[in-house]
């Protein structure tokens, strides 16, 4: 009989996580709280479930409930980077906000880079630590065009930043004569942002005209779209120079060792003077 109940707990395990992950997904996070509650009735110390618990009330504006989640995390597991780097990111934010982002969804097939119609840059920013706080990886922002600028703001008008003048001029040029852009963020951190910038519309005028100049990055394409598609949307990169601009992590919740990791990542800080033939 206990054989039977233990079967049957990992299949509610199985299967309620996936619940979890397409709530989250959908920008649900109302929902997702008591399914993470469910799996940790018979699984309290499922580190995979209190991060996913932790991230939900942060997103509904529950903070305190969030501290609480991560913090129980970290009583399992101290050096686990999820929870230690979502508890930093709620150290910047209030008790609890009347913000909640329900219904914001994450829109997975914007991280499936097409050749020349994506690419990746880190915004020039001066904005609040609050205000980065309240951003993860995979929520949408807006870009707005001011002057010859292309300013990032978020969906609560925060603006976190602008695009690099390079890029930032040569968009805002394409943007003018018709072309449309949506962006998400792919990492933010204390004191920075960096996002991801896709073509959604190419005008008639501008064919054969390459908004993002190749990088030969397909295996970075690869690995943002496995990573911004899990769970852990928020995850962060390292403080040392040189870092994969995303994280790679086990499903329970632990970082992956740096040695394990996909070495070269070449991201879109700026485009390359060779690209520009059609400047």
């Amino acid at each position: 009989m206990d054989l039977v109940h233990s079967i049957d707990a990992t299949k509610l395990k199985r299967e309620k996580s996936k619940e979890a992950i397409q709530f989250a997904l959908d920008g649900k996070w109302r929902e997702a709280i008591p399914i993470n509650g469910e799996i940790l009735y018979y699984f309290p110390e499922d580190l995979e479930a209190l991060n996913r618990l932790g991230k939900a009330y942060l997103e509904v504006g529950e903070y305190a409930q969030a501290r609480e989640a991560f913090q129980k995390v970290l009583g399992f597991s101290p050096h686990n980077s999820i929870a230690k780097r979502n508890l930093i990111r709620l150290s910047h934010l209030p008790g609890s906000s009347s913000v909640s982002r329900e219904g914001k969804k994450v829109i997975p097939q914007l991280f499936l880079e097409e050749s020349g119609k994506s690419g990746i840059t880190a915004l020039r920013t001066t904005a609040s630590q609050e205000a980065l706080a309240r951003v993860a990886a995979g929520d949408s922002v807006t870009l707005d065009v001011h002057n010859n600028t292309l300013v990032v703001k978020s969906l609560a008008i925060d603006v976190l930043g602008y695009v690099e003048p390079k890029l930032g001029s040569r968009l805002v040029r394409l943007v003018k004569q018709g072309n449309k852009y949506e962006a998400a963020v792919l990492s933010a951190g204390q004191d920075r942002i960096s996002i991801i910038i896709r073509e959604t519309y190419r005008d008639p005028s501008l064919l054969g005209v390459c908004s993002f100049p190749a990088t030969g990055s397909d295996d970075y394409r690869g690995q943002i779209r496995d990573n911004l598609l899990r769970y852990d949307l928020d995850s962060e990169p390292e403080e040392e120079a040189g870092e994969d601009p995303t994280s790679m992590w086990t499903e329970d919740g632990e970082e992956v060792p740096r040695s394990a990791r996909r070495s070269s990542v070449r991201a879109l800080a700026s485009v390359d003077d060779e690209g520009d033939e059609d400047e």
